[in-house]
């Protein structure tokens, strides 16, 4: 029966044998150097372990500080700058992979997620197993949004001019009022009063056509303020639906089956 042959990784053919006793036998007696000075530094943490719990012991105004009991602060130092020093050594070689990755970031969110304005959601229900999602939406593009923002000025400006027009007609109003005296006949005018008799048509007389304008101008937006505050709001019921849905509620009948024993 033929011998079967070594295949296994830690066995050396007789050539590599040759070549390589020589590194295992360096390698060995590192390794029990390492092992040795590995020994020695625990005793010495044990050391300074037991007398840490010594100092603890002792009354506080006996007690070292942690700088004081620090045995070589110029060899600390060395250690601490060694670590900073390999931190940095570190954040370099991964600085170019990371700036990588951000930039690939960026491109994957300019590509796919700045033309959408609210992204899929899924929302599960806490105490059963459904799911809901919402609707992805994209967003409109920058000449939409341009037309939007200036409707949105015009609009602005559209209703300051008119508060400023409004201001304006009550202060001319309130002069004309101081200077004719009657204030409170002015605002009556236009309002309706009959056929018109005599008393209208001298106050007619002593106003102008501009300042007619004026009052019948004030007087359609005080008229279109009143009317807007009597509207009722968007989510508000009519009152005749109220009264009905009242006396359905009121009226309906009983129409469960009569079932018999």
């Amino acid at each position: 029966e033929e011998p079967k042959d070594i295949s296994g990784d830690k066995t050396y053919s007789i050539k590599d044998a040759k070549l390589r006793t020589e590194e295992d036998k360096r390698r060995h007696r590192a390794e029990q150097k390492k092992a040795k000075i590995r020994l020695e530094v625990k005793e010495m943490q044990e050391i300074v372990a037991q007398q840490r719990e010594h100092n603890r012991t002792l009354p506080p105004q006996v007690q070292l500080s942690e700088r004081e009991l620090l045995l070589d602060p110029e060899y600390a130092e060395i250690l601490l700058a060694k670590e900073k020093a390999c931190l940095e050594e570190v954040r370099q070689e991964k600085e170019y992979a990371t700036e990588k990755s951000e930039r690939l970031l960026r491109k994957l969110s300019k590509r796919f997620l700045s033309t959408v304005e609210t992204e899929l959601m899924a929302l599960n229900a806490f105490k059963s197993s459904r799911c809901v999602f919402t609707f992805a939406t994209r967003a409109h593009c920058d000449a939409f949004r341009e037309l939007v923002d200036a409707d949105d000025e015009l609009q602005k400006r559209e209703t300051s001019e008119r508060a400023s027009i409004i201001d304006t007609d009550n202060q001319q109003l309130n002069t004309l009022e101081a200077s004719t005296g009657r204030g409170s006949e002015a605002r009556g005018f236009g309002v309706g009063n009959g056929a018109g008799g005599s008393s209208d048509d001298s106050r007619e007389e002593e106003l102008t056509r501009e300042e007619e304008r004026k009052l019948k101008r004030v007087q359609r937006q005080q008229a279109l303020e009143r009317i807007k505050a009597e509207c009722p709001g968007k989510d508000t019921d009519m009152p005749a639906d109220l009264e009905a849905i009242k006396y359905a509620l009121e009226n309906k009948g009983d129409y469960r089956l009569k079932m018999g024993a």
